[in-house]
């Protein structure tokens, strides 16, 4: 059969049956075609993906388009979400000004005051915002086929796996459900969006292909079995002129912007404090702590029993986080880090991590499992909202208080800042004094994700900076070395029970 006969067949089908046959032949009959890059992005089977990375391509088009898939098919619904509603109508290039060119020719209706449009088959196609932590219980309600977030991380990671509730689909149904986003690195939800999409090897395959070339075919990174990232830029976007676009983005970004936004690039951080060449390793290999030089040579092997195990707490939960939540800032982690100090030459190792978003009973329930499971002789809390509450309940158990340690001294303007207060978390890792465990795949990447990317703004993510530089003046304390430090309180075990 030739192609002639294959295209006057394929004509004679029903939108369903184009549907069923392939979800992206019905788009022959959209004004708007898929290109390459997005037509791979399309043809994926998994439950969530992201695409995207640089400006420039396509990324909005390509989530209107999946959701398009669905507009034959009664009962089928959708939404786009963006983090403002602004956000959504806004100018001439905004996601709704987009789908009237894509959608209205499908037979769509648009209902200004629901934000919807209706298809002919039934099928519907929303549009939502999420200003806020809590803006996503508006959606507790509804269920919906396909889930759609344009600039993914604007939206806190909460935001996000709560929609994943939201679907709901009936058996048999002709088109697969799932959660599509698209966007650039950089904004609050940076570090999380990366953990979970950006692998290392997708890392370092983007940073190998020149900004003005465009993505091999078959260029996609599966972190998980279930979840892809799709890189794409300005040069996989046949629409635009590529040559102007890349010029205007060199002139007139930053380092940084040009980076992220024309690179796509998700490890470049402007101004971090802390150097992701600082970060040191150890192996363990039953008791013995093995210290790992730059290169990953083994340069000294240490009994981890000679030296002295303590914890740092940061609990989270204080006024001051409820009230940033209110005003859409991402809601803070509890975070607990278990450390083995060696006195010897001043290392810490940090042997393990449990953080969590959790109320106050779950807080205090994993904190005693957690540190009964180490028993650390020391237990430093955060002397915070939840700090003294906490500190009472594992005195009943097995700790009472020590002496406090002194205060840092407060400068003109107050308080301390962050990186005032990190000042020794900050000297021991340039003078490499700290130590992760090697091939940690659990809560290390997560770690090293926030801690190379905190500038020690205020508003960042820092709950793991945070504890760290509790544990760092701790030792610092103890080994007599330059110290600022906070009032908070300090709690020990009776006893070394190893």
């Amino acid at each position: 059969m030739n192609l002639e006969r294959i295209r006057q067949a394929l004509e004679q089908l029903t939108d369903a049956e184009l549907l069923r046959l392939s979800p992206l032949a019905a788009y022959g009959r959209m004004p708007v075609i898929p290109h390459s890059r997005q037509k791979e992005f399309l043809n994926l089977d998994c439950e969530e993906a992201l695409y995207g990375g640089a400006c420039g391509g396509g990324k909005t088009q390509a989530l209107l388009l999946y959701l398009a898939e669905g507009v034959n098919i009664p009962e089928y619904s959708g939404i786009f979400f963006r983090k403002t509603y602004t956000q959504l109508q806004k100018s001439n290039d905004s996601p709704i000004t987009k789908s009237h060119a894509m959608f209205r020719p499908l037979g769509g209706k648009f209902n200004n005051s629901k934000h919807q449009w209706k298809f002919p088959s039934g099928a519907t196609i929303e549009f939502g915002h999420l200003p806020h932590e809590g803006s996503e219980l508006n959606y507790q309600g509804p269920a919906y086929h396909r889930v759609a977030f344009d600039e993914l991380t604007q939206f806190s990671e909460h935001q996000y796996t709560y929609l994943f509730s939201r679907m709901r689909m009936l058996k048999d149904f002709p088109i697969r459900m799932g959660i599509r986003a698209a966007s650039n690195p950089g904004g609050p939800g940076h570090s999380w969006v990366k953990s979970r999409f950006i692998s290392a090897n997708a890392e370092k395959a983007i940073q190998a292909i020149n900004y003005d070339l465009p993505s091999p075919k078959g260029f996609i990174f599966w972190s998980a079995p279930n979840r892809a990232f799709v890189p794409a830029r300005v040069a996989d976007n046949p629409s635009l002129d590529i040559e102007d676009y890349i010029t205007r983005m060199r002139t007139n970004l930053s380092t940084l912007l040009r980076q992220r936004l024309l690179n796509g690039d998700w490890s470049a951080v402007e101004d971090a404090a802390i150097r992701i060449d600082w970060l040191r390793y150890y192996k363990m290999q039953d008791q013995m702590i093995s210290v790992m030089d730059v290169h990953g040579r083994t340069t000294v092997a240490i009994d981890a029993r000679q030296c002295r195990r303590f914890a740092s707490i940061d609990t989270a939960g204080t006024s001051q986080d409820k009230a940033d939540q209110r005003k859409g800032k991402e809601a803070s982690w509890s975070v607990i880090q278990i450390w083995d100090y060696w006195s010897d030459s001043k290392f810490l190792f940090l042997r393990d991590v449990w953080r969590d978003r959790v109320n106050w009973n779950d807080l205090k329930a994993n904190a005693l499992h957690f540190l009964d499971k180490w028993k650390p002789e020391k237990v430093l809390i955060e002397n915070a909202h939840f700090g003294p509450p906490l500190q009472g309940e594992l005195r009943q158990f097995r700790t009472e208080l020590v002496s406090p340690i002194p205060t840092i001294a407060r400068g003109e303007g107050g308080k301390p800042g962050k990186l005032e207060r990190a000042t020794d978390l900050l000297n021991k890792l340039e003078r490499a004094e700290i130590y992760l465990p090697y091939m940690n795949n659990t809560w290390l990447p997560d770690l090293i994700d926030e801690w190379t990317a905190w500038t020690g703004t205020e508003g960042e993510t820092s709950d793991q900076v945070d504890a760290a530089a509790y544990a760092a003046r701790h030792a610092c304390s103890n080994t007599h070395e330059p110290v600022y430090l906070q009032n908070y309180p300090s709690m020990h075990y009776r006893g070394r029970n190893r």
